[in-house]
């Protein structure tokens, strides 16, 4: 599920409809995910990401933070008969196209049960993870009760595990953007990408 119910307040305007070569920011996050999921919806306000083909899923808890969406996630993907839930966040528009598969593999080596999170260097990134849905009823009493609502202390609480990725040409995979200079970092790394493809072998 992808996680877009942020108010992009430091960007000023909603980011993930800014226009990124072209596309809106995340048009290229769906791009990404899309081949490697099986299912996949939007956890988002209701009247905002309609009309894209996928479902959308409002938040339940209001003012709760990126939680709530993953919440949200667990619950759609229990509803779907699933067992984990991968979420990313609707601003990484650079996604690695092996990041389901190296994730979901902690399952398949025989880690189920655990937050698989991704992270590159020191930098973890908590809201491109996989989530046991079994956690669903737990983390819905943490929302309901206003306990700690940050992302990272509901992993270190829980069995976690991390999964190293690497830095493509410089750039986090996990890159996210926030403001419009992230945007524009976004955009050099877009056309520094095409010009490598259209650059002949010699």
């Amino acid at each position: 599920m992808l996680i877009c119910g942020g108010a992009s307040r430091r960007f000023g305007a909603n980011k993930l409809m800014a226009p990124l070569d072209g596309r809106p920011v995340l048009t290229h996050v769906i791009e990404r995910v899309r081949p490697q999921a099986g299912a996949l919806a939007i956890n988002g306000p209701a009247g905002v990401y309609e009309g894209g083909g996928l479902p959308v899923i409002p938040d339940q808890f209001e003012n709760a933070g990126p939680l709530a969406g993953i919440w949200a996630a667990m619950r759609w993907a229990a509803e779907l008969g699933a067992e984990a839930v991968l979420t990313a966040s609707g601003d990484t528009p650079f996604l690695p196209e092996d990041w389901a598969t190296r994730l979901t593999g902690q399952w398949l080596a025989g880690q189920k049960g655990v937050i698989a999170v991704p992270r590159v260097g020191a930098q973890a990134h908590f809201l491109c993870s996989l989530w046991p849905v079994a956690l669903q009823d737990e983390l819905r009493v943490q929302l309901q009760t206003g306990q700690n609502r940050r992302v990272g202390d509901f992993i270190a609480s829980h069995r976690h595990r991390f999964v190293a990725f690497e830095r493509t040409d410089g750039i986090d995979p996990f890159f996210n953007i926030n403001t419009k200079a992230d945007l524009a970092r976004a955009e050099a790394f877009v056309r520094m990408s095409k010009d490598r493809e259209r650059k002949p072998e010699t």
